[in-house]
């Protein structure tokens, strides 16, 4: 009977140890697939900061290499607070050419606008000569900035006496300019 219960005592130790190595091993398992869940997930968080770590580096460099054209590129825009330079910029051309002006009227068209321009007209009262009014006006289509004519109005003015012409031409100019918002 000894035997028996000695027999029955190791196949009671067996299978409580058999028992606890089973609970051991899930456990250290189960351990082992939630450390590795958080070092995929550490991992894919790392790459993903890498990621945007190279692509804010390449936006920096593109940024960096693209300043001088962007900088050029801003000339070719009338932006709000740069409106009365540009006026004074075609004042002081017409004046380099020997062209009177008068501005007449400013504003902004507002049936043209979009999210990033807007229309900017401006109409002027010239008074010169042809030779003179005819270079202004050419001047003012080659300036850096998007400029279109959208209305030209000349004529010659006569000497009320002799009827002869004075050399002196007189018009209205319309001109539309793409204002930055």
């Amino acid at each position: 009977m000894d035997k028996l219960k000695t027999t029955k005592q190791i196949f009671m130790f067996m299978t409580i140890l058999t028992i606890a190595v089973i609970i051991s091993y899930s456990f250290f398992f189960y351990n082992i697939k939630e450390k590795n869940k958080m070092i995929s997930l550490m991992t894919n968080e790392t790459d993903a900061a890498i990621q945007r770590e190279v692509k804010l580096r390449s936006v920096k460099d593109l940024i960096k290499d693209t300043q001088e054209n962007r900088l050029k590129l801003d000339t070719y825009f009338v932006v709000d607070d740069k409106i009365v330079n540009f006026i004074e910029e075609i004042e002081e051309l017409s004046r380099d050419v020997g062209v009177d002006t008068e501005v007449v009227s400013v504003n902004v068209d507002e049936g043209k606008a979009n999210n990033i321009s807007e229309l900017l007209k401006l109409d002027l009262n010239i008074e010169g000569k042809w030779e003179d009014v005819f270079q202004f006006i050419t001047l003012i289509e080659k300036m850096s900035f998007k400029i279109s004519v959208s209305q030209a109005s000349l004529q010659v003015i006569y000497d009320n006496e002799s009827k002869i012409s004075s050399g002196i031409w007189k018009g209205f100019l319309s001109i539309n300019v793409v204002k930055l918002k």
